[in-house]
């Protein structure tokens, strides 16, 4: 997890987290063709902006509330997960 005083980069942390809990996609998001790359890269550096994909992908999935998608925890920590991981 990020620490931060920087309100701009804590904002951009949670747009990218926001990204994989509403496009349900773990780690295949970060280079993605479409919604791949910038605030979705896996490897975010401050002052990051969100790409023309970032945007439509994560715009195209808001139209009705998601739940939490705890698998994408479960999937990338399987040791440290409390919820086992749903197949």
């Amino acid at each position: 997890m990020a620490k931060s005083a920087d309100a701009a980069a804590m904002a951009m942390f949670a747009f990218h987290e926001a990204m994989h809990n509403q496009l349900h996609m773990g780690e295949e998001m970060h280079a993605h063709p479409v919604v791949g790359g910038g605030i979705a890269a896996e490897k975010v550096a401050p002052g990051t902006t969100p790409t023309v994909g970032n945007l439509q992908g994560f715009g195209d999935t808001m139209s009705g509330p998601r739940a939490q998608w705890i698998d994408g925890y479960a999937r990338s920590h399987p040791t440290k997960a409390t919820v086992p991981l749903r197949h």
